[in-house]
């Protein structure tokens, strides 16, 4: 029998789409307080704490990352069990994973519980929140959405195939919620951002923590990519600033040391991305804009300051 099914999700408002997208269906689904703030789930999951550079600055640096191994990790730390499918052209079983996601998308969907997409809209995550075996249709929530503009549905046979510079066939839904400890959690969170941040992880032309910092800096000195580097400051100002939120708001565990400095890390990730660059998080205009020699030398100048200062804070951290 075809069946039609629709459920009231649509992605929550943030740069970092895959946390905005995750965050909302666990809400709808009963598997996170919607009374929470962002910034708790961005630093509860430790999705807040991700930090990637490429050498150029290429826009691809805020989803070089192992999704297959991270998202369930992050979402285990609050208590929640998933699963996910995941393939690309190049592997033999990509159209069968391919097949094998749509019936699985559709099981989620009748359970209540929305699912996590890649190439909703552009090279972002969003959410699948219905389907339409009649049409044979998804119906999606991305980033289109959320700008007042509705994202266009998915046909079923166009799964991993929307975003064509990456056809990645992914998605990631939640199976089951068991509560962990809040203490427990935020131990866990803090660990993971102290061991994240001195992990030098070098994939191909990208690396993470403090080593990000060295190629962002370096970059700004060479030939560096003006979209990429826009990007990848609007992504990381609010990671930092909803890092600082989080910790802020866990004062009791950590030192007023400690609070200072991630406060003097957010307002100089606020000065790259408001007053140097020129930019805000209404929309995407501004990131086609280029960027001057000397805008260039003050972003440098205030990241060797923020990398200072986050050393600093790990020292502190644990």
């Amino acid at each position: 029998m075809n069946r039609k099914e629709t459920l009231n999700i649509t992605i929550a408002g943030t740069w970092s789409t895959y946390a905005g997208s995750m965050m909302s269906i666990l809400n709808n689904c009963g598997m996170w307080d919607s009374d929470r703030s962002l910034a708790d789930f961005m630093g509860m999951t430790g999705i807040a704490f991700q930090f990637i550079v490429h050498k150029a600055c290429a826009s691809s640096s805020v989803t070089a990352y192992d999704w297959e191994s991270d998202h369930p990790s992050f979402l285990k730390r609050i208590g929640v069990k998933t699963d996910f499918c995941f393939s690309v052209p190049s592997q033999s079983d990509y159209q069968n994973v391919c097949k094998i996601a749509e019936k699985e998308i559709k099981d989620s969907i009748h359970a209540g519980r929305g699912v996590v997409l890649w190439g909703i809209d552009t090279g972002e995550f969003g959410i699948v929140s219905g389907y339409d075996d009649d049409e044979k249709i998804f119906y999606v929530s991305g980033i289109g959405s959320s700008d007042g503009v509705t994202s266009s549905p998915i046909l079923y046979s166009n799964l991993g195939r929307t975003f064509q510079p990456a056809p990645i066939m992914y998605c990631h839904y939640p199976i089951s919620y068991e509560p962990r400890k809040e203490h427990d959690i935020f131990a866990d969170s803090l660990t993971f951002y102290v061991r994240y941040m001195r992990e030098s992880n070098i994939r191909g032309d990208f690396d993470q923590g403090l080593a990000a910092y060295d190629y962002w800096i370096h970059a700004m000195n060479t030939d560096f990519q003006p979209f990429g580097l826009r990007y990848i400051t609007g992504v990381y100002t609010e990671r930092k600033i909803l890092t600082y939120q989080y910790f802020e708001g866990h004062n009791k565990y950590l030192s007023p040391d400690f609070i200072e400095i991630w406060d003097n890390i957010q307002v100089i990730f606020r000065k790259i991305h408001f007053d140097i660059l020129e930019q805000n998080f209404n929309g995407w205009n501004h990131l086609h804009k280029s960027v001057s020699k000397t805008q260039a030398k003050a972003v440098q100048n205030l990241l060797s300051q923020a990398k200072i200062l986050e050393e600093r804070a790990l020292q502190l951290a644990i």
